[in-house]
Formats: C-alpha cells, structure tokens, sequence
C-alpha cells in the first residue's frame, strides 16, 4: 500500500491538473500491486474489487439505509413544511444543514490519514458518502438563505440568491472533499444563476388580441438572445471549466448537453429556420473539430447530435427525409474511409 506521502504527492498531481483522475487511479493500482505477489490473483484487479464481500455488502446498506431515511425526512419535512412558522422552516433548514455537515466533517476527521486518506483513490466509497452529505448541507443552506422569501413565489430574486449562495457553498464542498456529485452540483447551481439574472432583463409578455388562437406573444430579444446564452455557457462549461475540474468528461457531458439543448430549443421555437440551422450546424461543426483535436467521446456524441437533428430539420420539410439521412450517411461513411486510406498509407511510408 502506499504511504501518506505518496497519497500526497499523488492528490498533489491530480489537483494542479498534471494527471487526470483515471491517470491517478492507474498509478495508483500500479504502485499497490508493486506489494503484493506476482501469484496473487488479487494482484490483477482494481482495490475496490479486491474487496472482502462483507465490506462491499456493509457499504451497499449503508447507502440504501442512507437512501431510506432521506426519502423519509423529505417526505416529513414537506408534510410538515406548510404548519411551520417561518421561523420554524428557518431552524428545521439550519438544523438539516449542520447535522449534514457536522456528519460530513465528522467522518473526514475520524478516517485515518484524515483528509489526504479521504482523497485517496481506493476511498471512494467514503468520499463519495462524505460528498452527498456537504451537498445536501449547501442546498439546506442555500434554502435557508432565502428566509426573507418564505411563503412567497419563487422569484428570479430569490433564485439569484439560492444560486449564489448554493453555488458558493458546493465549491467551498468540492474543494474540500470533490466528487462527481459536487461537481454536478456546481453545474445545476450555474445554471440557475443564469436563468435568474437573464429574467432581470425578460420582458413582460405582449399578447396580440387577435382572437383565442393567436393570442401567443411575439419572439423579443430576449426569446432570441437567451437559447444562444445558455448555449454559450454550457461550450464555456465543456471548454473551460472542465480543465479546472477533477471529472473533466463528466463536465463535458453536462455542458455540451445543455448546449444541445439550447439549440434545440433556439431551432424550434425562439429563432429563425435559417438561423437555427446554421447554429445547429456551426455547433455540429465545432464538435467534430474538438473531437479530430482532443480525440474525447463526448465531443464526437455531441457532434452526431448536432449533426442528426441538423439533418432532421433540414429534410424534414421534404417529401422523402429519409433519403436526406442516407445521402448524408453515404457522405460520411465516404469521409471516414478515405480517412482510414490516409491513415494506413501514412502508417505505411513511416
């Protein structure tokens, strides 16, 4: 097994970003098997399989125990909710958010090697329980900090709120125990501040008195502006803010899924056809450019994606879509066999 300082130096270098987190835990399972006898069958597979049965069973309850009794205080708390006194809501949250907390630290403090154990990669199991825990106590907090609000509608002011605070709370989490859930969290808060500060600048709906069935509201700016916002920040999420997290796919995926989802909705409801199309298909463009430079799976999903609803929505209008698709997948099967061509008579001449 490894020592303190190697578990040190190890986190060390995920952190500043010189390994990734599947680089940490390959040299992780390398260094440990250095200890153990070439004959040992355990040798060959990763600590967590390596496992006793009892252990993994003892860890399983304690995850669905853990799941039980959530669901059970969420299911009090929300019937009881409503006969509460604000100030009662206030203390019920400030109560949830120490005890989840206090638990959270308590189990980092009691581990063994502390925090640099906790961050180790065979401690998953506990890191992620450890995780779930300070989440749960940045959402309390996040809730709690919106007390002025209680009883009131969810407005873009109290969202502005909970996305500062639950934002602040989970990367103050994540920093001190990171996990994928902190990670996802992080990305939901972002999410929500962007959806309460672009309602500062809605418009108020302008209804067309034209008869029951055309009373809809007409595109503003702001119908045309917001899609391309979100769309921004789920690239910036997947470009940027991915290098600075420990799950650099998992961020991928999130942000390059809300930039989907943003086009989508820009295609279908807020822009033009012709403006929706070409962002549909500059997006389908870029994944496939990511995808040639960094050679990431979620570049090349996010690029057929795009990709397959541009078609869709390109032929769809037409009498046979169908043919659309086929030409279209002609085109690329084309293109990635004379790639393959190049490849291997590049591989030749070398």
């Amino acid at each position: 097994m490894l020592n303190s300082t190697q578990i040190a130096a190890l986190h060390q270098l995920v952190t500043s970003g010189t390994l990734t987190q599947e680089q940490a835990n390959a040299v992780w399972t390398a260094l440990a098997q250095e200890t153990i006898p070439p004959d040992d069958p355990a040798a060959a597979a990763p600590a967590h399989f390596a496992r006793p049965l009892r252990d993994r069973l003892i860890e399983a309850s304690a995850y669905v125990g853990g799941a039980f009794v959530g669901v059970a205080l969420f299911v009090l708390i929300a019937q009881s909710w409503g006969q509460l006194a604000r100030g009662g809501q206030l203390a019920l949250l400030l109560i949830v958010a120490a005890v989840a907390a206090g638990v959270g630290i308590g189990l980092v403090r009691t581990t063994s090697g502390g925090r640099v154990a906790v961050l180790a990669p065979d401690a998953s199991p506990r890191r992620r329980v450890i995780s779930t825990l300070l989440v749960g106590s940045s959402v309390a907090i996040s809730a709690a900090s919106t007390y002025p609000f209680f009883g009131t509608a969810l407005s873009s002011d109290r969202r502005l709120i909970i996305g500062v605070v639950g934002l602040v709370t989970v990367v103050l989490a994540d920093r001190y125990v990171t996990s994928a859930l902190s990670e996802i969290g992080a990305f939901g808060w972002t999410v929500m501040l962007v959806f309460a500060i672009s309602d500062k600048f809605k418009p108020k709906d302008i209804y067309v008195n034209t008869g029951p069935m055309n009373n809809v509201p007409p595109a503003t700016t702001y119908d045309l502006i917001f899609p391309l916002l979100l769309c921004a920040v789920g690239l910036l999420w997947a470009l940027g803010v991915s290098r600075m997290l420990k799950q650099q796919q998992l961020a991928t995926v999130l942000g390059l899924g809300l930039s989907f989802i943003a086009g989508i909705g820009y295609l279908s409801g807020s822009g033009t056809r012709v403006e929706g199309l070409a962002l549909m298909g500059a997006l389908a463009a870029f994944g496939l450019w990511r995808y040639l430079r960094m050679s990431l799976w979620p570049w090349l999903v996010f690029a057929i994606a795009t990709l397959t609803y541009f078609m869709f929505q390109l032929v769809g209008g037409s009498a046979q879509p169908v043919l659309g698709f086929l030409v279209a997948g002609l085109v690329l099967l084309a293109m990635s066999a004379l790639g393959v061509r190049r490849r291997k008579r590049s591989a030749d001449l070398t």
